[in-house]
């Protein structure tokens, strides 16, 4: 006879239930819900009309990935909004690297529209505000450890 094993209560890291990173999750999923909703409806509003470039209006992979990422930002928006226990921490810290990444090539191989410039410097200043926020984690627990030990 095999008994299921018992469940341990999920630990929080400190990052995700912090105030700045809970208003970082929403503003983050707020910003993904707006620009995915745009992407997925309207992608020809990324392509400027002064620059000629790829008829964007058939791309139904980027509609499709707009879509996911409007789906992720309310899912990380209501992370936030919940105290930050719904998101792992530093989740938002790597899908914005990851757009980073991919978008910066996508314009570097003439891919993307530049206007995409745009989305790639939210998306630097989402990815530093996550850096920003775990080291000052990291630094008000070794505070506490150091007071606690001396």
């Amino acid at each position: 006879m095999s008994t299921a094993p018992i469940p341990s209560p999920r630990v929080q890291h400190p990052v995700s239930t912090s105030k700045s990173a809970q208003t970082l999750q929403m503003l983050q999923g707020a910003y993904y819900v707006f620009a995915g909703l745009i992407t997925a409806v309207a992608v020809q509003v990324w392509d400027p009309p002064t620059q000629p470039g790829a008829d964007m209006t058939h791309w139904w992979v980027v509609r499709a990935v707009g879509l996911g990422l409007a789906a992720f930002g309310a899912y990380l928006a209501y992370s936030g909004y919940r105290g930050g226990r719904l998101a792992p921490a530093g989740i938002g810290m790597w899908v914005a690297l990851a757009l980073t990444v991919i978008e910066t090539g996508g314009l570097a191989l003439g891919l993307l529209p530049r206007t995409m410039l745009i989305d790639v410097a939210v998306e630097s200043v989402f990815l530093i505000s996550w850096v920003a926020i775990m080291f000052r984690q990291v630094d008000k627990q070794v505070d506490q450890t150091a007071a606690a030990v001396g």
